[in-house]
């Protein structure tokens, strides 16, 4: 094709899809969060994002390497790295380890296996360019991790070994390489001459995937995980190639359409529900094959139109990278509409699908109607504040709107708009219009009821004039032809055949306030109130026995999806009820205001679900919906008692710990991408709890035990995330707190010793002074007893001493 007609073909092109996008009105909001160097990134300038093993997202930067720990985003300091980056790739390994390769002053490859940096040699003879590489992947052979990097000039080194060896690619006659990536464990390579395949080991043989003559030029691949299939972008086509087949997808016949054009540098990135992102000269585009081409950019709510990479984690959230900052597309299960977005007013108060595919929105003073395109119909009177309360269709395809001060408007199919005049009426507020089987208009005008045919309405008589001391608020049309009768103090009326039947709650709450109603096809009625959800019993309103269905707060609409599922509009968000599970969708998850309307509801045959808030219109998808079977990443990082610090996660059996501790804190990370505000954590503590605490701060990622008695303990913990299952509970070693000194059994013995010694002391010293006074006394006593028998001794040795001087004195006896 000449240049002159490919450009004439392309600006063509261009206008056709331009004009498309704006018969649709302007682009949609989805849940979508961005991230700045105000968030805490080193640098907005995004090189590349992935995710290791343990679920860690990583970024290059131009200010260099940084994760986000599962709470904010922490810069990751590498002595080898240059301080200014002016090109990074990042890849995980099979075994969760990750790898960088990085050009600041030249270019370093370096790698982390959960410890330390470690620098792998480059390749010799490499250009030392601060942008020498364009391309980095990493395949597997055996439990060995095999690298790839393509220069800047064409040629690839593959790390084989403990060295590195060039791949022959001039040999197939590929000379330029615009992608990479690893499908089915080989290096699958994009190029002007097609699309080709090196096997991760010698011979590094190279094979083309597809014929080239079918493709021609590709630019950017992409692997889609759901049927691990492989996308083919060129610059004016996008294909798949699915077990072998290549088909092209947009457009069908393989004609012009302006996907990239040199000179960019494409990147793209499947989103896991059969789409695929891309970007390059033309900025951001999504293309899926149910719902086609769109371009994307801040008006969607990403931080720039162009990207520079695309990573899907393992939660399917869609990461882009910009020179910018960062957009976390977190799902396209939501999508809003505002008045930015072609809408008349950012409230939506009202919904109705014709029978002609429009849709009819209802807003303050006015309507949208949208089919191939946004009108809208502004509702002029000076001074006169319309709020457009309902909406029906009639069997001519008429729509009545119930407008408030204004009165009972009509909007014929040919788009002209008129007011009927109720002159049987008495003055108050339109609230609510439906149309019967017969092509009958009902209408509720405050406390009064009014029916009419072809504009000519009359009173509804109703037995014992229940609305006396009350006020209608909404009609709703039952399956069986009864007109409901939705009321503001008075609870659920119903009225047929001129007969009028009442539900209240029997309670002083704020039951009998009732906004809405709905019959499902298994008999059951569900009334939705002020204070919450009820069912219609025989002669009451009552509270469901069932557990999920126990909702306490303004429930303003009910709708019945065809899976079944029980839709509840309150005053944040909307209740989704299914038989095993209930979800609560609000702003922080996608919708555009937090408080929906009572007639601000519709469900579709395909399954999208249209809310009415204060703030816009969200449409929830099914399509698009992520129900991750994948809990959230937790792991147990350490726990520390005093001064003292222990990790955990190791194979340690027990922890003593060598002093008393009261206080027990213990440090984790529970880690997800979707919705890390609303992770849940529980914990329990054998030994101090009896059942699971729910974590009230978990972003702390901090669980503390303080006034621990001493004892053996074990420390446990599960978490999950939004639409995410409960985790597998992680647990702790057996934790001793040891007993003080003065509860130790050898002290108290030596405590018990003491005191038995401090109490037999003056029992001791006592008896010993009695002890010592009686030897006194038993001394004194002998030696006065010695001294007597001494004395007795002496007189008897004088008495002895005596006879035997008598003795010697009288001489011997004379002899006859």
């Amino acid at each position: 094709m000449q240049p002159c007609h490919r450009l004439l073909l392309i600006c063509t092109l261009m206008l056709g899809m331009l004009l498309s996008s704006a018969s649709q009105g302007l682009a949609q909001y989805y849940h979508i969060e961005t991230i700045e160097e105000a968030d805490g990134l080193p640098s907005p300038d995004i090189k590349s994002i992935t995710q290791d093993g343990r679920g860690l997202i990583w970024i290059a930067t131009r200010a260099g390497l940084a994760f986000f720990n599962g709470v904010s985003w922490e810069r990751a300091l590498v002595d080898s790295l240059a301080p200014d980056i002016s090109q990074g790739l990042l890849q995980a390994d099979h075994n969760g380890g990750l790898w960088a390769l990085m050009s600041g002053f030249g270019p370093a490859l370096i790698h982390k296996d959960f410890r330390q940096w470690i620098s792998v040699p480059m390749p010799d003879g490499l250009d030392k360019n601060l942008q020498s590489f364009t391309q980095f992947a990493l395949a597997k052979v055996d439990t060995q991790v095999v690298a790839a990097m393509v220069e800047r000039s064409g040629k690839m080194h593959v790390m084989h070994g403990d060295g590195w060896r060039e791949i022959p690619l001039h040999e197939s006659g590929i000379t330029n390489i615009t992608g990479m990536i690893v499908h089915n464990n080989q290096f699958i390579l994009a190029s002007p001459g097609g699309v080709f395949s090196v096997q991760p080991k010698a011979p590094f043989s190279v094979h083309p995937v597809v014929n080239p003559a079918q493709t021609g030029p590709v630019l950017c691949l992409g692997v889609d995980q759901r049927d691990n299939s492989l996308w083919l972008i060129g610059d004016d086509w996008i294909g798949k190639l699915v077990d072998g087949v290549f088909n092209y997808l947009f457009p069908p016949q393989g004609s012009l359409f302006p996907c990239f054009q040199e000179p960019s540098s494409p990147v793209c990135g499947a989103d896991g529900f059969g789409g695929i992102y891309f970007s390059g000269y033309y900025g951001t585009q999504y293309f899926n094959p149910a719902t086609g081409m769109e371009f994307m950019g801040p008006e969607n709510g990403l931080v720039d139109n162009n990207s520079r990479t695309f990573f899907l984690d393992r939660e399917n959230v869609m990461w882009q990278g910009t020179t910018r900052g960062i957009s976390k597309i977190i799902s396209r299960h939501t999508s809003g509409y505002s008045s930015q977005q072609g809408l008349l007013s950012d409230e939506v108060t009202a919904i109705l699908r014709r029978r002609d595919g429009t849709l009819v929105l209802g807003h303050n003073d006015g309507l949208t109607l949208w089919k191939n395109g946004m009108v809208t119909i502004p509702f002029r009177k000076s001074g006169a504040h319309t709020r457009v309360l309902d909406l029906a269709e009639d069997s001519q395809g008429n729509v009545c709107i119930a407008g408030r001060q204004r009165g009972l408007g009509r909007l014929s199919p040919d788009g002209k708009l008129s007011w009927w005049s109720m002159k049987e009426s008495t003055p108050g507020y339109y609230v609510s219009v439906v149309v019967d089987a017969q092509n009958r208009v009902w209408v509720a005008l405050g406390n009064q009821l009014l029916v009419g045919k072809d504009g000519d309405f009359s009173p509804v008589t109703i037995p014992g004039n229940p609305f006396k001391n009350g006020y209608i608020r909404r009609l709703i049309l039952g399956n069986d032809g009864t007109i409901y009768l939705a009321t503001g103090n008075l609870g659920l009326l119903a009225f047929k055949d001129g007969r009028i039947r009442q539900w209240k709650t029997g309670l002083k709450d704020h039951g009998n306030s009732v906004f809405d109603i709905l019959e499902t096809p298994e008999g059951v009625t569900w009334v939705g109130t002020r204070a919450g959800l009820y069912l219609l019993a025989e002669k009451r309103l009552v509270r469901p026995a069932d557990q999920q269905f126990d909702i306490r707060r303004p429930v303003y609409f009910l709708e019945m999806d065809q899976q079944n599922r029980l839709w509840v509009g309150t005053d944040n968000g909307v209740i989704r009820v299914d038989q095993d599970r209930v979800d609560h969708f609000t702003v922080e998850n996608g919708l555009v205001g937090r408080e929906t309307n009572r007639c601000a509801s519709l469900v579709e045959p395909d399954g999208k679900i249209w809310v009415g808030t204060e703030r816009g219109l969200t449409v929830l998808d099914d399509m698009f919906e992520s129900r991750s079977s994948l809990p959230p990443l937790l792991y147990l990082n350490q726990v520390e008692a005093g001064d003292q610090t222990y990790p955990l996660g190791t194979e340690i059996e027990e922890i003593i710990l060598p002093t008393r501790s009261e206080t027990l804190v213990f440090r984790y990370r529970a880690l997800t991408t979707r919705e890390p505000k609303r992770i849940r954590v529980q914990s329990r503590l054998d030994g101090f709890d009896s059942d699971w605490v729910e974590q009230i701060s978990p972003g702390e990622m901090v669980v503390r035990y303080t006034n621990l008695a001493p004892g053996t303990y074990q420390f446990h913990l599960k978490a999950a995330g939004f639409q995410q299952p409960w985790s597998a509970v992680a647990c702790s070693p057996e934790i001793i707190v040891p007993s003080p000194v003065w509860r130790q059994p050898w002290f108290l013995a030596l405590i018990g010793l003491t005191l038995l010694v401090a109490l037999m002391l003056p029992i001791i010293i006592l008896a010993q002074r009695r002890f010592t006074t009686r030897l006194q006394q038993e001394v004194k006593e002998q030696q006065a007893a010695n001294l007597l028998i001494e004395a007795e001794l002496e007189q008897l040795k004088k008495n002895n001493d005596a006879r035997r001087l008598s003795d010697d004195t009288q001489g011997p006896p004379s002899g006859g």
